[in-house]
């Protein structure tokens, strides 16, 4: 009864709460994350998907390589590698021989590049959001190597604080897990969510 009470009042407060945020962004930027986050965010602010990084997840390192070759690699082909993952039970690709891409909410490997190769077509490079969520076996060196690529905006989100890295927004909450939960949950009774302890407006309209 009362998570059904807390459930309720946080999606009506959460409206208000977004109203006002959407209000103040004047801004699509082409986020890239290695995982849902960017996805949801933009979702909740009602931002249009200007690059492919939707519905979908990239381990660690790949990731990392994807970030030093971005430009080159989010035009590659894709070489369908689902069936030497079946353990996952969605399509996987390969993407420029390279970068393991986890398609996790598409039916098929076609749909997935299908809808990879639409959103490509509208990112600007020159308005560029880097995400990095720490899931997946991230390591203290990975965190370190995202904070000395140079992009201009750019966060990794952490379930500890790391205040010798500049890039690094600790979020509260998952300090005895080992890893960030899902931070795009309600963290509370008032309409925040985990990851409203970063501000996304500032890093999204900021120049």
């Amino acid at each position: 009864m009362i998570q059904h009470l807390k459930a309720r009042l946080n999606s009506s407060i959460r409206v208000f709460i977004l109203r006002e945020i959407r209000k103040r962004i004047n801004t699509s930027p082409s986020v890239v994350c290695n995982n849902c986050t960017g996805a949801m965010v933009l979702h909740e602010y009602g931002l249009q998907f200007c690059s492919p990084f939707v519905n979908l997840w990239i381990p660690p390192k790949d990731y990392l390589y994807l970030l030093h070759h971005l430009k080159d690699l989010v035009m590659a082909d894709f070489e369908d590698i689902t069936g030497e993952n079946l353990q996952y039970g969605y399509p996987v690709g390969l993407l420029g021989g390279k970068v393991h891409v986890h398609f996790m909410h598409y039916h098929s490997f076609e749909e997935a590049v299908a809808a990879w190769k639409r959103r490509t077509a509208r990112m600007d490079f020159k308005n560029l959001r880097i995400i990095y969520c720490e899931r997946d076996n991230t390591t203290i060196d990975i965190l370190r190597e995202f904070d000395k690529l140079p992009y201009t905006h750019k966060v990794a989100m952490s379930h500890l604080p790391h205040p010798e890295l500049k890039r690094v927004c600790y979020i509260k909450g998952f300090s005895e897990e080992g890893q960030l939960g899902n931070i795009f949950t309600f963290s509370g009774w008032f309409g925040k969510k985990y990851y409203d302890q970063f501000d996304w407006v500032k890093f999204f309209c900021e120049a």
